[in-house]
């Protein structure tokens, strides 16, 4: 049941419940999870969707947990999600934030049953100390890794970090066609480049399940995390119609939005139209609601990180996308959490 889009709609649940003939407390356990959507009665679905004014299809979560990877890092799990056993090629030059990026994935999922590895890359940089720091292993070569998934971590699930010198030396190539997957539950693979060629070639990791592609843009505005919401992609990610829709309407909205960015420069904004201003202001909105805190940067920023679950997520971008929320400042949504934390 999506909880949080049937409060949003029907602020006063119970009594609006009572009034069309429900009983609250089964409404209220729908909601819990306490009775399981599939033994709820017909009735009580389509009454709900009526109250709320919405088609029943709006009320149920399809999701594939089989698959996904929830990070609760709102511009990845909306434009780029992490799959299971996937290939993900992070694009960036130096000092983008690929790397403090890496960690906080790291620091969200290895206390969810993951296991964190990364392979000691053949370069050295500084910005690699928050990584290493969130790995559980860190591996000097690839024999040494496939020994632990074969004893150690057999039936674990498995979130690796290899630089690109490893995949252009043939090294990786080579541990991937001798591993034995079936030792181990997933193999969840992110390539980085620390020599800051990658946006210069084509494939700079060969074929890609997901891509993270970092701009310059939002990294001059220190906008974090900087992923590219038009260039960053998962091929393989299950999103259902309406999330689907919502990703596609966000990009639009971003696209539209950097494209008026030149006209505010040259014209300023009183010159806009009434629709380009409407546009520029919700651009600026979504743009400023895709920061976040990062539990790894709080001994630096003083500010808590913070996780926004995927039902959420896409209910606040709807309402941005959708509804006038002329109460809020483009700077009142930067480094926060879902709409609800916005003061």
């Amino acid at each position: 049941m999506n909880t949080t889009f049937l409060r949003s709609r029907v602020p006063n649940l119970t009594v609006a419940a009572k009034n069309a003939g429900l009983r609250p407390a089964t409404v209220s356990n729908l909601c819990t999870g306490k009775i399981p959507l599939g033994r709820a009665e017909i009735r009580t679905i389509v009454l709900l969707a009526k109250l709320a004014n919405c088609s029943v299809d709006d009320l149920i979560i399809i999701e594939d947990y089989s698959k996904k990877i929830e990070t609760g890092i709102k511009t990845i799990d909306l434009f780029a999600p992490l799959v299971l056993n996937s290939t993900v090629g992070l694009i960036a030059r130096p000092d983008m934030g690929q790397l403090a990026l890496l960690a906080e994935v790291f620091h969200r999922l290895k206390n969810n049953s993951f296991k964190t590895i990364t392979l000691t890359p053949k370069q050295e940089d500084p910005g690699l100390k928050d990584l290493l720091h969130e790995s559980d292993y860190i591996a000097a070569g690839f024999e040494e890794i496939a020994v632990l998934l074969s004893d150690e971590w057999k039936n674990k699930n498995i979130l690796l970090v290899v630089d690109r010198a490893h995949v252009i030396s043939g090294e990786l190539g080579d541990f991937n066609q001798n591993l034995q997957l079936k030792e181990v539950l997933s193999l969840t693979t992110f390539l980085m480049d620390l020599s800051g060629e990658a946006p210069d070639e084509d494939l700079p990791f060969g074929p890609l399940d997901t891509i993270w592609q970092f701009d310059a843009e939002l990294v001059a505005q220190k906008y974090y995390p900087a992923i590219h919401p038009l260039f960053s992609i998962s091929e393989s990610y299950p999103l259902d119609k309406k999330q689907n829709r919502l990703q596609q309407d966000a990009r639009k909205t971003l696209r539209r939005y950097r494209e008026l960015r030149a006209l505010y420069a040259i014209r300023g904004y009183e010159k806009m139209s009434k629709k380009e201003k409407n546009d520029f202001t919700r651009g600026q909105k979504l743009e400023a609601y895709l920061t976040q805190p990062f539990f790894i940067a709080e001994p630096y920023t003083g500010q808590k990180g913070c996780f926004v679950k995927i039902v959420a997520l896409f209910n606040d971008i709807n309402k941005i996308l959708t509804e006038d929320l002329a109460e809020l400042e483009a700077s009142s949504l930067l480094y926060k959490g879902d709409l609800d934390t916005v003061v």
